[in-house]
Order: C-alpha cells, then structure tokens, then sequence
C-alpha cells in the first residue's frame, strides 16, 4: 500500500477481528499503528507492560558494591603512572598498586628528585569513573627511620589534571591553582591504614604528594608501600536497567499527559 496507514491487530482463535474494536474490546488484542508494516507505537497498555517488567529487572538486579582495587594478574584499575623520580628498578611507582609490601621510592640523592629530596609526587589514573569512599596507605618505612613521611595529599577529578610531576615548575605551578586537595592526612603509624574520605568523590584522576618534614637522614629514600582505594565499583546490568526504567517511566509520563 505504498506510504498509506492502516490499522491492524492481532487476535486468537477465540477472538475474531471485529471492526473498530479498541485495545481493551478483548484479552490478548494488541493494537498498532504501521507505516509501510512497520510498527510505529504499540498502545499504552503493552508499553506499561514493558515496563513493569523493567522496573521489576531493577529491582533485583545486583546493587553496585565496594571494592579494595588492586592491581594484579590480568586486571590493572590504575594506569598512566608517573612518579616525580625513582631510585631504580626495583621500586617501580607501580608498586604501589600491588598487594605486597614492595615500595616505591624517589631517588634520594640531593638533586636526584626535582622538588626535593623531602617531596614525592606521582599522578596516575583509574580505569573508568569510580566513587571513591576510602584511601589505603602505607608508608615506606625509610632506612633507619620509623616513618619517613609525615603528610599525603591527594587529589582526585573526573577530569585529567595539568601537571607534569617530573617538573618541579609544573608541581609548584599546580599548587598555586590547586592550593586545597581532595583529601590530606598527617600522622602514620608505618602499617598499611585505612582513611575515609570525608564525603566520598567521583574521580578517576589522582594526583599525590608526600612530605616529610620529621628527619633528614642522608641514606633515606621517601617512599610508599602502597596506595589504593575502596571504590563502589559500577554493575553495568544496574546501569543498563536504571536507563530503561527512566526512559519507561519518561514516556509513561508522556502518555499520561497527552491524555489527559
């Protein structure tokens, strides 16, 4: 029939086609609206149906849940890290990462580090967009010290921060516009702690810095044994069904507008 409109419906053997009979003239009638055979909208019952059935999914699919995230085996949640310096291939910045007591450390020579022999930095990122509800940090116990560190500052965004931490010039310039981080801790007791964020965050993006301010012991290297987070980790079965029973409950709203 070319372009034309017409109306059709579906019945069973016990419900013949009557003419103009609405959705509701019997059970298991679906009305639609095709252009060229294609349907075009089916009518407001089926599409409650549909979503009921939806919002039931959401309902029992799996909740989001927290999670300690380390790297290890195939799975690596941390990538891109930089470290202002390393002291040599055996404490790697991605050491941090790991579950095991193998430290990453600067270079601890004088000039060896560009902030300094008493500053660490390093910046680094996650593989995806997380809620950050806690930090897990365990300083380097430094040689000859029971905790060369004295204060963490950490940044965390959504979004990539500007700074080069192999740049002294670079970190000195990323403090002047970022003079308040995410979250700050002093006070270490050498083992690996657990510090809740106040309010937890949104990021993917970290920046660190580590000072220590309490010794100057010319065999020290500043360092840390780890660093990672407890994060809500996306179930994307969750994400999926919450956008379906959006989009159903918008155009169920929609429906109920126009008829009214």
């Amino acid at each position: 029939m070319g372009g034309a409109i017409r109306t059709s419906w579906w019945g069973d053997s016990h419900h013949p086609p009557v003419a103009h009979a609405g959705p509701s003239a019997a059970v298991g009638r679906v009305w639609s609206t095709r252009v060229a055979g294609c349907p075009l909208a089916r009518s407001a019952a089926a599409v409650s149906g549909w979503c009921s059935l939806l919002l039931a999914g959401m309902m029992m699919a799996p909740t989001a849940h927290a999670e300690i995230l380390y790297n290890g085996g195939a799975t690596t949640y941390y990538t891109n890290a930089v470290g202002s310096s390393t002291f040599d291939a055996s404490f790697p910045i991605t050491n941090l990462f790991l579950n095991n007591t193998n430290p990453w450390a600067i270079t601890g020579a004088p000039g060896g580090n560009p902030q300094g022999r008493d500053i660490g930095w390093a910046s680094f990122q996650l593989d995806q967009l997380y809620r950050i509800d806690e930090i897990l940090f365990q300083p380097r116990n430094a040689t000859g010290q029971i905790d060369g560190i004295n204060t963490l500052n950490v940044w965390i965004s959504s979004t990539p921060f500007s700074v080069d931490v192999t740049n002294a010039t670079s970190t000195n310039t990323f403090l002047t516009s970022n003079p308040t981080p995410t979250f700050t801790q002093s006070g270490f007791n050498g083992s690996l702690e657990t510090f809740a964020l106040g309010t937890p965050v949104i990021g993917q993006y970290f920046v660190t810095q580590l000072i220590n301010t309490s010794d100057f012991d010319v065999n020290r290297n500043l360092g840390a044994e780890q660093f990672v987070v407890n994060a809500v980790v996306p179930e994307p079965s969750t994400s999926m069904m919450t956008l379906a029973g959006l989009a159903c409950g918008g155009y169920t709203m929609f429906r109920r507008r126009k008829r009214t």
